[in-house]
């Protein structure tokens, strides 16, 4: 009796082992989502940071990438994801102070590299964005100039322009033009005021101002000696094509009323704008 009570025991045991793995079987796998289309394309979860995987996330053609694409850092992708532009955010494992979560923006273009923000306050999240690895101006063959090859390349890229090329590195020459023009004035006797003038071109414009006397009796170049109580400087960006000129004026009388006549020359040309200074 003992002997067929211990068969039908381990026969019971069997039974129940079947079934449980029976049971694992056919068990619906944990659902992210309502649908099974959606289900369909979230079921696995990648590398560390990265979001549930879904073919939303990929290309439906990479060729229709504007820089082509690069590797998915997350893995979802097998024919890679569309590649970052300039200023967009991204991912670089070798930026400690990204979060992980970061990783889901992706890779840089070719002759892009993937920088920390520096702008940020510091109660905010670590960025980082693609910036061109070339930080130079760059003339274009359609004469313009453009703040970085990369910038160059996409627009000929959006365009689908292939006469759009690099002409050299640096800005294309041009002429000058009135980047900032002088504001009007109405003064008391004794006060002191400041025109400003920012002109524009390459080469960089030379800058002079020019007075003439609301009486039309008088007309000075500025600096002048006869000129004690007024001053003349200039400033310019060694990395752009703006200078700066501001003409200030100590003590206003009415010797000063008139206009002043802010003038910009290169060897390609010249431009010019004027302010009117009153006593009020």
């Amino acid at each position: 009796m003992t002997c067929q009570r211990s068969i039908t025991i381990a026969l019971l045991l069997v039974v129940c082992y079947c079934c449980c793995a029976n049971a694992h079987r056919t068990t619906s796998p944990p659902r992210f989502y309502d649908d099974d289309e959606s289900f369909a394309t979230t079921e696995q979860i990648y590398a560390e940071g990265c979001h549930v995987c879904g073919d939303y996330r990929c290309p439906s053609d990479p060729k229709e990438c504007l820089l082509g694409s690069v590797p998915d850092t997350c893995g979802c992708c097998s024919n890679g994801v569309c590649a970052r532009l300039d200023g967009e955010s991204c991912w670089n494992a070798s930026i400690s102070e990204l979060p992980k979560g970061r990783r889901t923006e992706g890779l840089c273009a070719r002759n892009y590299v993937c920088k920390l923000r520096d702008d940020l306050e510091s109660e905010d999240q670590p960025e980082a964005i693609c910036v061109c690895m070339e930080q130079s101006l760059a003339c274009a063959s359609n004469n313009r100039t453009y703040p970085t090859p990369c910038a160059l390349h996409e627009e000929a890229m959006r365009n689908k322009d292939s006469n759009l090329r690099l002409q050299h590195l640096g800005p294309c020459p041009s002429r000058p033009s009135i980047y900032s023009a002088p504001e009007d004035f109405i003064a008391g006797e004794g006060q002191l005021i400041a025109l400003n003038c920012e002109v524009k071109g390459f080469p960089l414009p030379d800058v002079f101002w020019e007075f003439h006397a609301a009486d039309n009796n008088r007309v000075l170049r500025l600096p002048n000696d006869e000129w004690e109580d007024g001053a003349v400087n200039t400033s310019e960006d060694p990395e752009s094509t703006i200078r700066s000129s501001w003409l200030q004026l100590e003590r206003l009388d009415k010797r000063h009323a008139g206009t002043y006549h802010c003038i910009a020359n290169n060897s390609i040309g010249e431009a010019s704008a004027f302010s009117t200074v009153s006593i009020g």
